[in-house]
């Protein structure tokens, strides 16, 4: 009897967060950010190139949404097997984004569609050691993105196998 109402406890518990895996979703996008003047370096006496030429940047346009009644906190996220400090805000959905496609004309890019649930935008800050251990770093090493969160005071992931490439911008 008692092994029965265990084993019951057991599927109960799996079950929940098999299903509340389910319901958050996480949206990535990667773009690449281009200097507008052409790479420069500085010369010594000799004219052996000094210092560093322009560094290719990338912005990350990361964001997970779950539904409204869920208490859910994202606390970190790992890009590319590397973990970072968060800034959270939450946002209204749709997500759009507008990219250049001339100098005259804009073309919007929709990040998130409409969700009737909360949305977070999760903006990467700095470079960090992980607080939270993942029992599984393979995870991180398998995804480009992996987000940590809190719900109900126990902490989950959610992995983003590949992010999404938006046209590279231009920096005038």
């Amino acid at each position: 009897m008692r092994s029965t109402l265990l084993l019951m406890f057991i599927c109960t518990a799996l079950q929940s967060c098999i299903s509340q895996s389910k319901n958050i979703k996480v949206y990535g996008y990667k773009q690449a950010v281009s200097a507008g003047k052409p790479s420069t370096y500085e010369t010594d006496e000799s004219g052996k190139r000094v210092g560093q030429a322009n560094r290719r940047r990338v912005n990350y346009y990361i964001y997970m949404s779950h539904p409204a009644g869920m208490p859910v906190r994202p606390v970190e996220v790992w890009i590319n097997g590397e973990v970072f400090d968060l800034q959270n805000e939450v946002v209204n959905s749709p997500v759009e984004k507008a990219l250049d496609s001339s100098p005259f004309e804009k073309e919007k890019v929709v990040l998130v569609p409409k969700t009737p649930g909360k949305v977070w935008m999760l903006t990467p800050i700095t470079k960090t050691d992980s607080l939270f251990k993942l029992k599984n770093v393979q995870v991180a090493k398998k995804n480009e993105v992996v987000v940590v969160y809190l719900h109900n005071n126990r902490l989950f992931t959610k992995e983003l196998k590949v992010l999404n490439v938006l046209r590279t911008e231009v920096m005038q």
